[in-house]
């Protein structure tokens, strides 16, 4: 009998922040297969570790952000991708990440609570 992973990539170039988001949620049941800070790496950890959910960060050091890389990752999966951002009143920034179609675009303030309970969208019921 198989049983669905809820491994989540988490892609964020602030370290603590990464460190507690992941802590944050992996008490909440989830697993967490990688913290990385740019989209370089966030396309290669999801081809390595097909992780169930990807919660990204738009503004990414190196040499692409966060919405870029959801583009490349789209190109060879359909991973749900939940966008956090600091930036949530920006137009411009959410009609481009919404043209990706993520699962959803959050502001980076967000409640844990809330931050799980879209997690949760991304796993069929166990």
């Amino acid at each position: 009998m198989s049983k669905v992973s809820r491994k989540v990539l988490i892609v964020e170039d602030e370290v603590l922040v990464g460190m507690m988001l992941a802590r944050k949620i992996e008490e909440r049941g989830f697993s967490v297969c990688e913290v990385v800070g740019t989209g370089e790496e966030a396309v290669s950890a999801t081809d390595h570790h097909a992780p169930g959910v990807i919660l990204m960060d738009v503004s990414l050091g190196g040499e692409m952000d966060g919405i870029e890389a959801g583009q490349r990752i789209r190109e060879t999966s359909s991973v749900p991708i939940i966008f956090f951002t600091g930036y949530y009143q920006d137009k411009n920034l959410l009609a481009r990440a919404k043209e990706i179609q993520p699962l959803a675009v959050m502001d980076k303030l967000e409640t844990m609570d809330k931050i799980v309970t879209v997690l949760e969208r991304a796993f069929p019921a166990l």
